[in-house]
């Protein structure tokens, strides 16, 4: 119950910043990107927070084996699941998107991570 509350919690933080940046005019949402897009993007926060758990928990190895244990593999599945559902959201949202026009304009043409080796 704590792991999607905690999920969800981050998501609808990110996602909401983001929201309010796009409607105050500070920021724009990027060409091609939907909502439901940006909501998948915004579930990968849930990796970053659990992450700082997880370096935390490995700098401060105080209290019982078991505690300890069972934290690591908490914060762990907090990670997977944060990936997986930022995996099926943009699956489902992003199906069929186009990169924006500037990403095709020829002048990228010649980047070094482009064309043939």
């Amino acid at each position: 119950m704590v792991l999607i509350a905690m999920l969800k919690e981050r998501a609808a933080a990110a996602l909401g910043s983001a929201a309010l940046l796009v409607a105050t005019g500070l920021a724009r949402k990027p060409e091609g990107l939907s909502w439901g897009g940006l909501w998948g993007m915004s579930i990968l926060c849930g990796i970053g927070f659990t992450m700082s758990l997880f370096i935390g928990s490995l700098a401060f190895e105080t209290g019982a084996d078991d505690y300890v244990i069972a934290n690591r593999i908490g914060i762990l599945a907090g990670s997977l699941v944060s990936a997986l559902g930022a995996t099926s959201c943009c699956a489902r949202c992003c199906r069929g998107a186009r990169p924006p026009s500037s990403a095709l304009h020829p002048s990228n043409a010649n980047h070094p991570l482009e064309g043939s080796p």
